[in-house]
């Protein structure tokens, strides 16, 4: 019946970032008789962002946290390391 997109987050392999794109998809019941009742519309539950509304996904927030408290990398140097892999 239909599609939207629910969410995209950007994922992080080392060196390399790439989005992943997250489709929900619309489906209407035919197993129901149109002239008795209206098909209901059915929508998958999507998958939670770790923080909503952001593009982050697990594996960028797991890297910027490595960076931060276990390699004690300030900010200023990781946005200067981030910049090249920009999407």
């Amino acid at each position: 019946m239909g599609k939207k997109i629910i969410r995209e987050e950007v994922c992080f392999v080392p060196a390399r970032l790439y989005k992943k794109r997250y489709i929900s998809y619309t489906y209407a019941c035919d197993c129901h008789d149109e002239s008795i009742e209206a098909k209901p519309i059915r929508c998958a539950e999507t998958p939670k962002a770790p923080i909503q509304r952001s593009f982050a996904g697990a594996s960028v927030l797991a890297e910027v946290f490595h960076q931060k408290y276990v390699l004690s990398i300030p900010c200023y140097r990781q946005v200067s390391e981030w910049g090249p892999h920009t999407v």
